[in-house]
């Protein structure tokens, strides 16, 4: 969901990325930390941490700290990982955020390398700003070659891109719950929330 961070960031939002866990069963936690934060920064975004147990999250104790990053950010949208996922974490954060955001805070679910059978509503155009949804992804340098991540989001951006901006980058959206300024209303001036497994934006 890099691309439309960066879209929003661009247009007045202020991002913020939360991210769950530190990932330490996929390597060292305090590397995996410093991409993380690493990634934010290309985006200008604040980043916080839930230190919850990699491949332990539960819906409960998603929910408490997704519910405490946004009363602290008093977010109007979030961004989280589909439900079609065949991640233990990215189920589990998605439900949070489902139990969280209920009809108070619009939700756009986006896909992962781990999504199955998405079925997005939205297409958001990023060719203008792949550079430094790219240059975010290469910041998690212990996991880019690993889970041939930069193979995956080019071939998902050119494949969601099909045929409407063809030759072109797009990002592909569930759209939960959402106000359609949102989609209409790129220069408006807004402030945002993004989080890494949840990306959140306030007005």
């Amino acid at each position: 969901m890099g691309g439309l961070a960066s879209r929003l960031q661009s247009s007045g939002w202020t991002l913020h990325f939360l991210t769950l866990t530190c990932g330490e069963l996929c390597g060292d936690p305090n590397i995996r930390q410093a991409e993380e934060e690493s990634a934010a920064e290309v985006f200008g975004a604040q980043v916080r941490f839930g230190m919850l147990p990699d491949g332990g999250v539960t819906r409960r104790a998603a929910i408490r700290i997704i519910e405490s990053a946004l009363q602290n950010t008093s977010s109007s949208l979030v961004l989280v990982n589909s439900p079609s996922d065949t991640h233990q974490d990215h189920v589990e954060a998605s439900a949070a955020a489902q139990s969280v955001c209920w009809r108070r805070i619009d939700l756009l679910f986006y896909e992962g390398p781990s999504t199955r059978h998405f079925q997005p509503n939205l297409v958001v155009d990023i060719s203008s700003v792949w550079e430094e949804k790219e240059r975010a992804l290469r910041c998690h340098n212990s996991q880019v070659a690993r889970a041939n991540l930069l193979d995956w989001a080019r071939a998902a951006s050119s494949w969601r891109a099909w045929p409407r901006y063809a030759g072109g980058r797009c990002e592909a959206f569930e759209a939960y719950q959402l106000d359609t300024e949102l989609v209409f209303g790129f220069e408006s001036s807004k402030s945002a929330k993004s989080s890494g497994e949840a990306a959140n934006a306030q007005r």
